[in-house]
């Protein structure tokens, strides 16, 4: 697909682009949501390959004005561009891990973006040898404000195992080495070190490409992943931050509908996660099955899981970000980003076609059953443009006229 940033000369002022901008197409990317703006970091750019000013800048979503906007950065960048996880501490932008493109080898540092003067720096940690193993597709999230948590991932298998981590190798040709693990590190910005906490409970097994979504002020989700070429068992794993206890749901009551395995997908919580609330409702997007197959569905789990209606128009992807914008307590706006729509020829990543597309879906939840129901759908060439909210499609429609008659 095109990609608007790959007809650039050399001598365009990034910082001042052309408000029709859309950033390059890529999959393998991450972002996080600070003060109100979607920041977003690296990515593989499959056969286009990777832009040479792609460390030297972050893409910006605002939300006011639906518009990306590209700015310089300066100081030293993440060396993980591909697969590195990635959360938002007001007014920083921290990235952990990921594949290092110019050396082709995993990391596992961590920098800090300040969103403020766009300049970067290396987080070093006092106990390096204490950190996760050098890795791609982990996850992160925060807890509290100077705890980062990182679980997961597929890379180095470290010399010294961690006692209370598992890992699986990978017995692929070429693959001598490397594996999947389920660590859970936790580093600690204030002291600048890295520690491992001993957990109760099941923890998920090692996966990569899962989803660590945080829920609530001290709880954390984990969903899907795989390892050896499959999904792992698709049971959700809440992890209290405070008490550093697992507990894991294996299934639904016969007759419930329970989501198929997946990896790749994005999840995101409907509840902010200081909002007092004690209910977890963790909407699952996207991701590809075990077949290689690419996943269009939208399930939320709210104390069962249930699938959203969505028009056949809105295609699923694989390695996208999906980031949500709180209007208020019943509409929420979610902005997914790139990823694949279709497998790569021969798997290979550098014959991938990522999206160079935005989509907005907002949802609501105002009606007499208070379910969540997709209200309209805003496609990159409608951002940022005055509009009137398109008809919805017949199957969305009769919803959201049920709704209306129970009003």
């Amino acid at each position: 697909m095109a990609s608007p940033t790959s007809n650039l000369s050399p001598d365009v002022d990034r910082g001042h682009l052309p408000s029709h901008y859309e950033p390059r197409g890529r999959c393998g990317h991450c972002n996080a949501l600070i003060d109100g703006k979607v920041f977003m970091w690296g990515g593989h750019c499959g056969a286009a390959g990777i832009p040479d000013d792609h460390r030297n800048v972050i893409d910006i979503y605002d939300p006011a004005s639906q518009r990306w906007s590209q700015q310089k950065t300066s100081g030293p960048s993440p060396p993980g561009l591909i697969g590195a996880a990635c959360v938002g501490i007001s007014p920083y932008m921290y990235i952990f891990a990921g594949v290092d493109t110019d050396a082709n080898e995993y990391c596992n540092t961590i920098h800090q973006l300040d969103t403020r003067s766009l300049v970067w720096k290396e987080v070093k940690a006092v106990n390096p040898l204490e950190a996760p193993m050098k890795q791609a597709g982990a996850r992160m999230v925060s807890y509290s404000t100077s705890l980062l948590v990182t679980m997961g991932g597929y890379g180095h298998l470290p010399d010294t195992p961690q006692p209370r981590a598992d890992y699986v190798a990978d017995t692929r040709k070429g693959c001598e080495g490397q594996g999947w693990t389920n660590e859970l590190g936790v580093f600690n910005l204030t002291t600048r070190t890295w520690s491992w906490p001993s957990t109760t409970g099941s923890q998920p097994p090692p996966c990569q490409d899962h989803c660590l979504t945080r829920v609530d002020q001290s709880r954390a989700i984990v969903y899907g992943g795989w390892q050896l070429g499959k999904s792992v068992p698709n049971f959700i794993y809440i992890l209290d931050m405070h008490s550093w206890v697992w507990d894991t749901v294996t299934g639904g009551a016969p007759g419930q509908p329970w989501p198929v395995a997946r990896a790749g997908h994005t999840a995101v919580s409907l509840h902010e996660a200081d909002s007092g609330a004690t209910d977890p409702a963790l909407l699952v997007m996207w991701g590809e099955d075990d077949k290689d197959d690419i996943l269009s569905d939208y399930t939320l789990n709210a104390q069962q899981w249930r699938k959203m209606m969505l028009p056949d128009s809105l295609r699923g992807r694989v390695y996208h970000t999906t980031t949500i914008l709180h209007t208020d307590d019943t509409h929420k706006q979610l902005v997914a980003y790139g990823g694949l729509d279709e497998e790569p020829e021969d798997d290979d990543p550098d014959k991938a076609v990522p999206l160079a597309d935005t989509t907005v879906v907002e949802i609501d939840s105002s009606g007499p059953s208070g379910d969540w129901v997709v209200i309209d759908i805003i496609p990159s060439s409608q951002l940022g443009h005055p509009r009137e909210k398109d008809s919805l499609p017949s199957h969305v429609q009769l919803t959201l006229e049920e709704e209306m008659r129970h009003l």
